[in-house]
């Protein structure tokens, strides 16, 4: 069995249109079909059977969209989606369907998460719609707590405020980071984690 990516897309363009076409169509499929699929979304867009398995896999579905497209003020307009995607962020194949069907003219940035697999991307470089850049998850003293921060100062001064013992520099690494915490609070008790993940851009950017 497949451990699932979670994927946030935000899809943008001055062309409302083309814009309002994939909206038309992605809410389609999560209004009537029994499994929201991105294989649904591609039959949709008028490929075949055939053609569609070629295109994606057949395990990634889409979870949310939003009920709405935000027009902003300098004649963009934009909605947002969630997927959940077998392994990795797949998005091959929506890159692919915004070239052949709507002729680049819609673009998209993501962030995707699957801690099993090591996937933490953010390919929103820029932070137009979404800006989380780092992750801590842990348990320490059987206290749980997950948040997500947007630079690297914010989370070394959550890390000296609440595990001030870890004496933390922000020259650290990730990995010296967690060493330092688990090594202050949680060497006695085995079940005590700290994850502290960068989120990074490193394929199929905005600017493909």
């Amino acid at each position: 069995m497949a451990n699932y990516c979670s994927n946030n897309i935000a899809f943008y363009s001055k062309d409302r249109s083309l814009l309002q076409d994939l909206f038309t169509k992605i809410n389609d499929v999560l209004d009537n079909t029994n499994t929201h699929s991105v294989y649904q979304l591609m039959l949709k867009h008028g490929y075949t059977e055939e053609a569609a398995k070629k295109i994606t896999d057949c395990r990634d579905y889409i979870t949310y969209a939003e009920d709405k497209i935000t027009d902003c003020p300098c004649g963009y307009s934009y909605f947002k989606i969630d997927t959940e995607s077998a392994w990795q962020p797949n998005m091959t194949t929506f890159f692919y369907l915004l070239q052949d069907k709507y002729a680049n003219k819609i673009s998209l940035v993501y962030t995707s998460e699957e801690p099993g697999s090591g996937v933490f991307i953010n390919t929103d470089v820029d932070g137009l719609f979404f800006t989380d850049r780092y992750k801590i998850d842990c348990c320490i003293d059987n206290n749980y707590f997950t948040d997500y921060f947007t630079d690297f100062n914010e989370v070394i001064e959550f890390i000296r405020e609440d595990y001030p013992k870890a004496d933390v520099c922000i020259y650290d690494s990730p990995e010296e980071i967690r060493n330092k915490v688990i090594t202050a609070y949680g060497s006695s008790n085995e079940d005590s984690f700290f994850y502290l993940d960068r989120f990074t851009c490193n394929y199929e950017s905005r600017w493909n």
